[in-house]
């Protein structure tokens, strides 16, 4: 009840919620009862008349004060009043009164004590002590020996019950401020983090630990509490600790910013139990503790993160040694591009020339045979290398393409010439519709004829005699982007749904007797999806087994968004790049012309 009477004078006020006022309120409502204990001990009132006008004025003076502390005027100066105000009802009360009265020396003495219970700073108790020491003052020279006492047993009963609420308040106020250092039930709360809890003064001294600090840091809480945290920090690591506390400390920072360090803390105790000191890596989490923007110090959770930093480590390696598996598989693909393709050429270009019979004539069919097989397999072979380097420089992200305008319907025509005689050689009908609107597109012209090939190659493979293979296309928009939309469709084995989900995958086939006899590395539709998601397109494939497969994929017109945004740039005249990026082109195309030549050379010379 007390404390809500005290709560409605702050209410009515600037100062709600500040429990200074309140305290300062409370003391001012205790004040007469305190010194109308002070002048019945003292005897100096003699008659109900001035009882009741020494209690009425000093009650007015109460209420005065907590109506100017309800204000909010300078609550300094209000508190300095209070306490002036009652040191002169003591001294008064003192006045004339018998210098043997203990109630009103220990009043005298606890003024120090009183002003401080209500501020709760060391200028608080100075003012005090000052007001104090006057009171003292007055009572050694105002006390008359003459005066008769009070009764001895009512200033021993007065002086017991305050000095019991000097004791009673004085634990209420340490047990407060523990409470508000260490609330109910933190450590509950400290045992569950991962980790030891830390406190440490504005200095670094370490104030209070959790109690797995003996588990992470081998040494009992008693030993560390009172010794700088940075003692336990590699000394290697401190000048991260120190910038660490720095920054915390810093203007601006109101102690909701954290902040975060690894660093290595010393460990008394080894993992074999011996008595050995070594340094284990933890990271710390630390924010800085402000009471009315006055550091009061640092709250750090280390967590230790060997096994974390273990697995980066393990990580990092893993990483390390994938990329030099990547780099040797590059060279071993590389070292077999130059170490195959050269006998390949020979092998295919004098196959060639003998099954011509160039040099001479053969003597019989199984000669004819022979020469056949070894062209048709360096053929094989040759193509097999070629699909393995091309997926591997897609793999590795080396694979550029190099976008141009020209007819889909070229690249269409280039394909069905190609897979013309294979088709009619097995008995498969190959046939293209293409739609009227169908124009210019923007693409590699080399990767889009590639994607054609093996998605044509691979529906011819597997459709049967009697079959038909059919290349569609036309444009749609999607996204407000125009789309050349093609497919490729047969009317071959087809494949179950489950099927579809691996069938894009590197080196992988469908392993059925049917499929299994046809010849190929599974590189086909992975190359052909690869190439694809280059040019920023997609690639669906429907199935049915017995019924057929339809493959469509889908190209923006204008070309990816890097090469338009890129066209952009040229149109606005950087010169630089278009002629950087003509002279790319040039490189590549007189690259590949010198690949022809040479392919082309060691036919002639077979």
């Amino acid at each position: 009840m007390f404390d809500g009477y005290c709560g409605r004078w702050i209410s009515a006020g600037q100062g709600a919620g500040n429990t200074a006022d309140k305290r300062m309120i409370a003391a001012f409502c205790t004040m007469p009862v305190a010194l109308a204990a002070a002048f019945a001990a003292g005897g100096t009132v003699s008659s109900g008349l001035e009882a009741g006008l020494a209690a009425a004025i000093f009650t007015g003076i109460a209420m005065i004060l907590c109506a100017l502390t309800s204000l909010g005027l300078r609550p300094g100066f209000v508190g300095i009043a209070g306490i002036a105000a009652y040191g002169a009802g003591i001294a008064l009360a003192g006045y004339g009164a018998a210098p043997s009265n203990p109630t009103l020396w220990t009043m005298a003495a606890a003024i120090s004590f009183e002003s401080w219970f209500v501020g709760r700073t060391g200028r608080s108790a100075a003012i005090g002590m000052i007001v104090g020491l006057l009171v003292f003052a007055v009572l050694i020279t105002e006390a008359s020996p003459s005066a008769t006492p009070a009764s001895p047993a009512m200033t021993a009963l007065l002086t017991i019950i305050y000095i019991g609420t000097l004791l009673a308040r004085a634990m209420h106020v340490v047990r407060s401020m523990t409470d508000k250092a260490h609330p109910s039930g933190v450590d509950d709360v400290e045992n569950a983090v991962d980790g030891v809890v830390i406190r440490l003064s504005p200095d670094g001294v370490i104030r209070s630990l959790s109690a797995r600090a003996p588990e992470h840091l081998g040494v009992s809480r008693q030993v560390m509490i009172g010794t700088p945290f940075m003692d336990r920090v590699h000394v290697s690591d401190r000048v991260h600790y120190l910038g660490l506390l720095a920054d915390l400390r810093a203007p601006g920072n109101d102690g909701k910013r954290s902040a975060a360090i690894e660093v290595r803390l010393r460990r008394v105790g080894g993992e074999t139990g011996t008595h050995s000191i070594v340094f284990r890596p933890f990271r710390l989490d630390a924010v800085a503790i402000r009471e009315n923007g006055v550091l009061q110090g640092f709250t750090l959770i280390a967590r230790d993160i060997s096994s974390e930093q273990a697995s980066r480590e393990a990580l990092r390696r893993a990483e390390d040694e994938a990329e030099n598996l990547q780099i040797s598989k590059n060279r071993f693909l590389a070292s077999v591009s130059h170490e195959l393709r050269t006998p390949l050429n020979s092998i295919i270009g004098f196959s060639d020339a003998l099954l011509h019979e160039m040099l001479c004539r053969f003597e019989n069919e199984k000669q004819r045979e022979y020469v056949d097989l070894i062209h048709r397999s360096g053929t094989h072979l040759l193509d097999v290398v070629n699909a393995i380097l091309e997926m591997s420089k897609i793999e590795s992200g080396t694979y550029r393409i190099f976008p141009e305008t020209f007819a889909f319907g070229d690249a269409v025509g280039m394909c069905t010439g190609v897979m013309g005689h294979q088709a009619a050689k097995k008995g498969v009908v190959l046939c293209d519709r293409i739609s009227a609107g169908v124009g210019n597109v923007v693409a590699d012209r080399r990767a889009v004829q590639q994607i054609l090939i093996n998605l044509v190659s691979n529906a011819v493979k597997f459709t049967e005699k009697g079959g038909c293979v059919t290349i569609d296309a036309g444009v749609e928009t999607v996204k407000n982007v125009p789309t050349l939309v093609f497919s490729v469709a047969d009317t071959g084995i087809g494949m179950a749904e489950d099927d579809l989900t691996r069938l894009c995958q590197p080196f992988t086939q469908l392993d059925n007797a049917y499929t299994r006899a046809h010849e190929g590395t599974g590189l086909g539709l992975s190359l052909v999806k690869g190439l694809v998601e280059l040019h920023e397109g997609t690639m669906e494939i429907a199935s049915r087994p017995g019924e057929g497969t339809v493959v469509t994929v889908r190209l923006p017109v204008n070309g990816p968004r890097a090469y338009r945004l890129q066209e952009q740039k040229e149109e606005a005249g950087t010169v630089v790049d278009i002629h950087r990026i003509q002279a790319e082109r040039r490189h590549d195309k007189q690259e590949d012309e010198r690949e022809r030549q040479a392919y082309a050379q060691n036919r002639k010379t077979a």
